[in-house]
This record gives structure tokens, sequence and C-alpha cells, in this order.
């Protein structure tokens, strides 16, 4: 598996997770990933001007998930609280999307 590979293979976990219970492991993940071929690039001036580019958006999409986890999370204690008999999921954000279109904004 090439470092590039290997960086976007952790992202694509990340992405595609629909367990919120293992969401921010693979978020971690996925950075450390990232900062590993990243820290190869000031080693060696290597990666091509499209693969920073993906990682740069891979890092603000990161972002983003980290930020709908923590909203499904708030969401999710506050209706148990509430006595809801609801899932805890969500109707909006990447997790509750049809599997193939995850697919699709998973891949650049």
């Amino acid at each position: 598996m090439t470092n590039t590979t290997k960086w976007y293979e952790a992202y694509k976990a990340a992405m595609l997770e629909t367990d919120r219970t293992k969401m921010e492991e693979r978020i971690l993940a996925a950075e450390s990933a990232i900062r590993e071929r990243h820290h190869e690039f000031s080693l060696n001036h290597g990666g091509t001007t499209e693969e920073r580019q993906a990682i740069a958006d891979a890092l603000h999409r990161l972002e983003v998930l980290r930020q709908e986890a923590a909203w499904w999370s708030g969401r999710g204690s506050s209706e148990s609280s509430k006595g809801s008999k609801q899932s805890g999921t969500s109707n909006r954000g990447f997790a509750s999307m049809d599997p193939e279109r995850q697919r699709e904004i998973a891949s650049f």
C-alpha cells in the first residue's frame, strides 16, 4: 500500500463510517495517516499539487464530519432525556445519506 493510498483509505473509512460509536476513532486514524503523509512531504518535498489539494480537502471534510458527529451525539442524548423512542439518527449529515451518495462524495 502506498503512502498516498494509506491516508486515502483511512479517510474513506472515516467518511463512510455509519456507526457513531466508531466515528471519532476513524476520524483520528485518518488525521494521523494524513499527518504522516504531510510529514513525508516536508522530508522529501514529495507529493503532487493534486495530492496536496486532496489532503487539504480531506482535512476540511473530516472537520465537518467531526462537527456533524458532535451534533448527532448532542441530539441523541437530548432525545434520550426526553424519552424519545427514536434511534438517535438524524435526517441530516453524511451518515444518514444513501450509501451510493456517500461513495460519490468520499471519492475525488
